[in-house]
Order: C-alpha cells, then structure tokens, then sequence
C-alpha cells in the first residue's frame, strides 16, 4: 500500500522514467496541470517508456528481493548459525555450546534425529 509520503517518491521515479508526468502535489492541482498530465499519458514516447518500465517490474522478483535484504541487515545475534539467511527462533545450549537456530534448522535437526525438541529454548 502507498502512504502519502512515498507517492511522490515513486511518482518521481515514474517521470524519471519517462513513463509519465511530474506529479502535481495536491494543493497545486489545476484543471491545467492536470490536462497537461493526462494528455502526456496519452502521448506515444510515454506509452512506449511504460511498457518498458512494465517489462522492467514484472520480471523482477519484489518480495524475494525485499525479504533477502530484510535478512541481510538482521543484527547478528538475531541469525540462525546455521542457516545465516534465516532468523533464530531457538537457542540449542550444552556445556560448551550456545547456537542460534532458525524454525527451519532446528526442524531439520530434529527430523534427522540430531537434536530433541526438549533440549530447545526459545
């Protein structure tokens, strides 16, 4: 969902693009302006820069990307040990050991009969 605060930043980007108008902060709007926005909408350079701003978008793996840079800048302590893309939920403890295990590992341990569910803290 668009909040007010990033409609111009990717309206901005829209026009950077060629792929529209500058966009018209509300308390400018005029007949006028607003005229001249839809009437190069309707121009063929502008067509033509759309769809290839559309190519561009539906190629482009959005949430993946999005998720992949959510997990990079996780803070450390908060990353699984063994699968560092993913976030710890469980700590496994021993005598010597201390490891952040993320849902996924831990499960996969505990199929492979490697760790018990008991021994997990969350």
């Amino acid at each position: 969902m668009l909040t007010v605060s990033s409609q111009p930043f990717w309206g901005n980007m829209v026009a950077s693009a060629g792929a529209g108008p500058q966009p018209i902060p509300y308390r400018s709007l005029t007949v006028e302006n607003l005229s001249r926005a839809i009437v190069q909408c309707l121009e063929s350079e502008t067509k033509s820069a759309a769809s290839v701003l559309a190519t561009k978008m539906e190629s482009e793996d959005g949430v993946r990307t999005a998720v992949a840079s959510f997990h990079r800048h996780l803070p450390r302590d908060i990353q699984c040990q063994i699968l560092p893309d993913q976030a710890a939920a469980w700590t496994y403890k021993s005598n010597r050991t201390n490891i952040r295990l993320s849902k996924r590992a831990a499960a996969a341990l505990i199929k492979a009969s490697i760790l018990k569910p008991a021994v997990l803290t969350p």
